[in-house]
């Protein structure tokens, strides 16, 4: 029996539209029933949501990369407290390589070291008592006692996380490239020791840098050079102190980065082959580098970073790098500095200060 118990009201709303129905007894009734999302409003929707993502992840990738990059520096400013660790015991810096370069025609003695590297020196002073105490001083950093094996690595053959910059290319990628676990030995900071005459000579004539007057005392009894400038850096393969240091150590570069090896980099864009030379090690005794000898020169003249990591200064931030001052101050420089400025911080001994303005 149906019961006709009186109409029911509906508010009107624009979410909801009236459709007739006849309930069991005949009857028609009018009910609201809620309104769908049309295809058109979907896509408004979707739209939204995508231009949001666009806005958001660059953001969140800029971000990543601005800790990364201040993980970076973290890592530089370790090394440079070890150095001052290191002076403060044996009053003097680490050389950045042994042993020491002998000159034209080897005309200076041999301090008769066997090959090794800054970061060597260092391991008392980055919490790395116990592989300096297995290192063999007395044999190359490649020599079997200090590599080991692969089934068991010795010293010179292991990861050094403080040496490696997060912002660069895995280790894993770089083993895998080097085709064996000495790719994981990798580091990505490197001893930058002088600028070679023939660079400065092509620098001064191009009016890129100005002349320098402090002249350098291994060439004085040298001719017809004994006009070269000193233009060492703090870092170098015979006893430096900071007293060497004339312009002061808060405006002299010590250490830089040359991140990506053994992987070969040029303008950010990966190369298809390796570098040949082992020298992206930590502990090899090539891991330095001179302005104006690389061979493959993608900088030029007026460029003195992030064009080639290949024996130049060499990073994957955004914009610049990452510089180690002697007083273990770190400083991000623009990669747009002019050259003048860069060789006024490079310099030791040359009394060319700069402004930090011109840096950025």
């Amino acid at each position: 029996m149906c019961r006709v118990t009186g109409k029911r009201g509906f508010r009107r709303d624009r979410r909801f539209r009236n459709r007739s129905i006849q309930d069991r007894c005949g009857v028609e009734r009018s009910v609201s029933i809620g309104a769908a999302f049309t295809l058109v409003e979907l896509l408004v929707v979707l739209a939204i949501v995508g231009v949001l993502l666009s806005l958001l992840l660059p953001a969140a990738q800029t971000a990543r990369e601005a800790a990364r990059r201040l993980e970076c520096a973290h890592h530089l400013r370790q090394i440079g407290l070890a150095v001052q660790a290191y002076h403060g015991v044996h009053h003097q810096f680490p050389p950045a390589f042994t042993p020491n370069w002998r000159g034209p025609s080897s005309r200076w003695p041999s301090n008769g070291l066997s090959r090794h590297n800054l970061f060597s020196f260092l391991l008392p002073f980055l919490e790395e008592q116990g592989r300096y105490d297995r290192m063999q001083w007395s044999q190359a950093y490649n020599a079997p006692a200090n590599q080991g094996t692969a089934a068991q690595p010795g010293p010179t053959a292991e990861m050094f996380s403080v040496l490696i910059c997060p912002s660069a290319p895995g280790l894993g990628e770089r083993q895998s490239a080097w085709g064996n676990a000495l790719g994981a030995a990798a580091t990505d900071y490197a001893a930058c020791v002088d600028i070679r005459f023939q660079e400065y000579d092509t620098l001064v004539q191009s009016r890129l840098i100005q002349p320098r007057t402090s002249r350098d005392p291994r060439y004085l009894q040298d001719n017809p050079r004994s006009e070269i400038p000193d233009l060492r850096s703090i870092l170098q393969d015979t006893r430096t102190t900071d007293r060497s240091v004339d312009d002061g150590l808060s405006k002299s570069f010590l250490l830089f980065e040359d991140a990506g090896r053994p992987l070969h980099f040029v303008r950010h864009i990966r190369q298809p082959k390796t570098m040949g030379s082992d020298a992206f090690r930590w502990a090899s005794n090539k891991n330095y580098f001179v302005i104006g000898l690389s061979t493959d020169r993608a900088c030029g003249l007026s460029n003195v970073m992030n064009c080639e990591n290949h024996d130049e200064i060499y990073s994957f931030h955004t914009g610049g790098a990452n510089f180690l001052y002697g007083d273990g101050s770190v400083q991000f420089v623009a990669e747009r500095i002019a050259v003048e400025p860069f060789v006024a911080q490079f310099t030791r001994a040359q009394a060319d200060f700069v402004s930090t303005e011109a840096l950025r």
